[in-house]
């Protein structure tokens, strides 16, 4: 009888490894912090190696020769540190005085954020920001994530928009400008405001998200797409200033379904490398009126085809090829992404002709 039962105890413990690694999909599915019937049977789930062994302790059996109590200690302590780490009595006491495991929720004085009490808040005077709930308010502390923001000032604090019907990214209150819960060093917060997107400025920088762009002029900064801008003088691309050479009246974004990695002036065909030190890059040789971008990072202009080649960080000029007659597309007969009738490319390499 002994020897059954630790065969079927075995069996039943064979999934438990595999159940605990995938337990914090679990913990983090929705609504699961104030499910209590969730909660015990995660724990259960979690725990039953312990019942397993209780089991075999009261029918005072041995497990393969061995002290039952070793391992009904070991898997004891095991689960209880899993317990606490996932916090699940926590959940279960929350759960039964109605405190929500998920988001803000003030209960008299008191205010919690996921379940846990944040000790410095106001319950009275406590305001979650509607346009951004990770940020809120008392008469004295203004909270990210439930931390105080230092140095923010909440009688003043508000967030920096345009359009209400999108999520502020910037905040500010008299003294300071905060973006993802950072302070960014306005030299004057009461100027600041936003350009668009992830642009804003004040009056006398500009700056993407919490980094400031260099040289860009505040009062004629302006976005050519949602990462590429100029203010008269200079090309940025995000929050790099390009020193590439180019005609800053004629320069523009070419526009296509395939790609926007490339600009143009009227002198020449342009690039766009967001890695590299100057984000722009001249392409050599390359006709800017007649410059088309395809797809698999292929283009063409009137006279030559053109390779991005991301591993390299350039944009290579194919040589022999017709574009008369280049087309793009996988070719599974010839394991090739394009070709021009008789040359077959695949990545811009020649592999067949």
């Amino acid at each position: 009888m002994n020897i059954i039962i630790n065969i079927i105890a075995t069996i039943m413990l064979m999934p438990w490894f595999g159940i605990v690694m995938m337990s914090p999909m679990m913990v983090v599915a929705g609504g699961f912090r104030d499910n209590v019937s969730a909660i015990l049977m995660a724990m259960l789930l979690i725990g039953y190696p312990v019942l397993i062994f209780a089991v075999i302790k009261i029918l005072k059996f041995r497990y393969f020769g061995f002290n039952v109590n070793y391992f009904l200690i070991g898997f004891s302590l095991v689960v209880g540190l899993i317990f606490i780490v996932y916090g699940f009595p926590q959940m279960l006491y929350n759960v039964s005085r109605g405190i929500p495991g998920i988001g803000y929720f003030i209960q008299e004085s008191n205010v919690y954020l996921d379940g846990d009490k944040i000790k410095e808040a106001d319950g009275v005077s406590f305001k979650i920001f509607k346009e951004d709930v990770r940020y809120a308010k008392d008469n004295d502390h203004v909270f990210y994530h439930g931390q105080i923001l230092k140095g923010a000032i909440a009688k003043t604090f508000t967030p920096v928009v345009i359009d209400k019907s999108k999520n502020p990214i910037f905040w500010k209150d008299e003294n300071s400008v905060f973006q993802m819960g950072k302070k960014i060093e306005s030299e004057n917060p009461v100027t600041f405001q936003l350009i668009n997107g992830c642009y804003a400025r004040d009056d006398k920088h500009v700056y993407f998200c919490d980094l400031l762009i260099e040289n860009a002029n505040p009062n004629k900064f302006k976005l050519i797409n949602e990462n590429i801008a100029n203010d008269g003088v200079n090309i940025f691309i995000i929050n790099k200033q390009s020193k590439t050479p180019l005609d800053i009246e004629s320069f523009e974004v070419i526009k296509s379904d395939n790609s926007d990695n490339y600009c143009r002036d009227k002198n020449n065909v342009y690039a766009v490398y967001f890695s590299q030190k100057d984000p722009l890059l001249k392409v050599e040789g390359a006709d800017p009126s007649s410059f088309k971008p395809l797809e698999r990072s292929y283009a063409v202009d009137k006279n030559y085809v053109y390779f991005l080649n991301s591993n390299k960080q350039k944009v290579e000029r194919l040589s022999g090829i017709n574009v008369k007659t280049f087309s793009v597309g996988y070719n599974n007969a010839t394991k090739s992404d394009a070709n021009d009738g008789v040359n077959f490319l695949m990545e811009g390499e020649n592999i067949k002709k």
